[in-house]
C-alpha cells in the first residue's frame, strides 16, 4: 500500500497499475457496477477532489496528501529528483524518497514507520541489490521491488538509527551495477542532503494538523 500511494503521489504509476488478479476482478465489477448507477443518475456525483500541501526545499519537494472528509493526513513524502546534463539536455537518473502512509490497521500517520525508496534507472543488474551510503557510512543494501517505466524501485523500513544518520548526513551516494553483458561495472550516483531536514520537518509538522477547511 504505501509504495503505491507514493509513487501515484509522485505521478510515477498510474492508478490500477499494481492491481492484482483478484483486486482487478473487483475492481472492473465495480467499475461495472458504477456505469450502471451513472446510465439511470441525473448527474454525476462530484467526489472531493484530494487535499494536498506541499512546498520546496532547496532540491527537496515536502509533499503531505489528507483525506477529504475528515482534512487528516493519510501520506507524507519528502522526495529529491536527481538528473544530470547531458549534451545540454537534463537527463532524470532517479529519485530518493522518504515517506509514510496510513493503513487499515494504523489509521495515525505519525505512528506509521518511515521507508526509504529509491528509483534508479532502467538497465541495470536487478539481481544486485542498489545500495545508498549517507556520508561515510557502511552502505545499506536496497531490495529491488518493482520496475515501472519511469525506473526501478527499491525500499526498506527505516529504523530510528537510519532516520538519525539522514537528519544529519550531508552527502548521499547510490549505487547500481551494470549487467554483466556490460561489463558488469559499478555507477554511482551523487546527490547532497542538503535542506532535507527542513523538509522532513514540514511534513512532520504538517501529519499532525487537520488542514484549513
Amino acid at each position: 500500500m504505501y509504495i503505491r500511494n507514493v509513487l501515484s503521489a509522485l505521478g510515477l504509476l498510474a492508478v490500477g497499475a499494481l492491481l492484482t488478479p483478484a483486486e482487478a476482478a473487483v475492481s472492473a465489477k465495480q467499475a461495472a457496477h458504477n456505469a450502471a448507477q451513472s446510465a439511470n443518475a441525473a448527474a454525476p456525483t462530484m467526489q472531493p477532489s484530494p487535499i494536498t500541501m506541499q512546498q520546496d526545499f532547496g532540491p527537496w519537494h515536502a509533499s503531505c496528501s489528507y483525506m477529504p472528509a475528515t482534512h487528516t493526513a493519510t501520506a507524507c513524502v519528502v522526495s529529491q529528483q536527481l538528473s544530470m546534463q547531458q549534451q545540454g539536455r537534463t537527463i532524470s537518473i532517479g529519485m530518493v524518497i522518504v515517506g509514510h502512509s496510513v493503513n487499515a490497521t494504523t489509521p495515525v500517520l505519525s505512528d506509521r514507520p518511515y521507508e526509504v525508496s529509491l528509483m534508479t534507472p532502467l538497465g541495470f543488474d536487478l539481481t544486485k541489490p542498489s545500495t545508498l551510503t549517507l556520508d561515510s557510512a557502511a552502505p545499506l543494501s536496497m531490495p529491488y521491488i518493482m520496475c515501472t517505466t519511469s525506473g526501478c524501485l527499491s525500499s526498506v523500513q527505516a529504523t530510528p538509527t537510519l532516520m538519525a544518520s539522514l537528519r544529519g548526513a550531508k552527502d548521499g551516494h547510490i549505487r547500481v551495477a551494470h549487467v554483466t553483458a556490460q561489463g558488469g561495472d559499478v555507477v554511482t550516483i551523487n546527490y547532497k542532503m542538503a535542506h532535507f531536514l527542513d523538509a522532513l520537518l514540514a511534513v512532520e509538522a504538517w501529519e499532525k494538523v487537520k488542514t484549513p477547511l
